[in-house]
């Protein structure tokens, strides 16, 4: 590719970036921001503030933490660093490199903190999509739904 196209592509990125945040009026990270829209949209809930710690959602009186990831290759992925626990349930939304859900699971924290190794370094857990997470009993497959919200 010429220069030109790259140059005129890292324009459009840039500015479609903008246009995104703006929409989504909340923080730069628009992986994460995007899903706590789309999860939002399938429970109707409320959006908490970005700066409310340790949930992004609340429906009914329970808190939702919302996880994300884009990845190309496989479903087995590291989610961000979870800090704590004052959540009831995490919702973990992956996408594919063009932006398509992949996957879309509800999970109650008891469930989550079966799996989570705590990291000193990072301070808080991480939590592995495994297969034994992906299809763990107690999670509540959403990817059909989130799917039909994001016209994949």
């Amino acid at each position: 590719m010429e220069t030109n196209g790259i140059a005129t592509l890292w324009k459009k990125y840039n500015f479609l970036h903008e246009q995104l945040k703006v929409e989504l009026g909340r923080t730069s990270n628009l992986t994460g921001e995007y899903a706590e829209y789309l999860i939002n949209a399938h429970l109707r809930g409320d959006l908490l503030k970005p700066s409310t710690h340790s949930a992004d959602i609340i429906v009914n009186d329970l808190f939702y933490q919302v996880k994300s990831r884009r990845t190309s290759k496989t479903l087995n992925t590291q989610l961000g660093i979870i800090r704590s626990w004052d959540f009831d349930f995490l919702a973990v939304v992956l996408f594919d490199n063009v932006g398509k859900v992949l996957k879309a699971m509800l999970y109650p924290k008891e469930t989550v903190l079966e799996y989570a190794k705590k990291n000193r370094l990072q301070n808080g857990w991480v939590l592995s999509m495994t297969r034994q997470v992906l299809d763990h009993k107690s999670g509540t497959d959403i990817t059909q739904s989130l799917r039909k919200i994001n016209q994949d």
